[in-house]
């Protein structure tokens, strides 16, 4: 593969992975032997389940700031199933991540860890799904 300079301006990360995943759907899969179709597979998987820890941290900035009012909503949860159009069940699993994976602010400005450091960290590493994660939030949070 070749190195592509990647920008540094999240927006702008974002819209490039928007245009790759495009150009993925529309792509052709015929020419990959069997070996490279599993490896694509694999590949492809790892980056969505990184991208629960980006969903995460995108959440809990939106959050925080505030930001959802910009788009018309009183609460988060309801951004996210108003303006992204997640069910409720989506939202519930979002917003759950958000709090457990993310580093936050707490009210005294004083920055947070993630509630769940070693989620976080597999999440990033590309080794856990958003189910694998709400899994593991309803088995803390069953914990007396």
């Amino acid at each position: 593969m070749t190195n592509v300079e990647l920008p540094d301006n999240p927006l702008d990360l974002v819209r490039l992975q928007d245009e790759v995943a495009q150009k993925l759907a529309a792509v052709s899969l015929a020419g990959l032997s069997d070996r490279e179709l599993l490896v694509a597979s694999e590949v492809n998987e790892r980056s969505n389940r990184r991208g629960v820890g980006v969903d995460a941290r995108l959440f809990a900035e939106v959050s925080q700031r505030g930001a959802y009012r910009l788009a018309g909503s009183q609460m988060p949860g309801k951004y996210l199933e108003g303006q992204l159009r997640l069910s409720a069940r989506a939202r519930k699993q979002r917003t759950d991540a958000a709090l457990s994976l993310s580093s936050l602010v707490a009210f005294s400005g004083e920055p947070l860890e993630p509630i769940l450091p070693a989620t976080a960290t597999a999440v990033a590493d590309g080794d856990l799904s958003l189910d694998h994660v709400a899994e593991i939030v309803d088995v803390i949070d069953a914990i007396p």
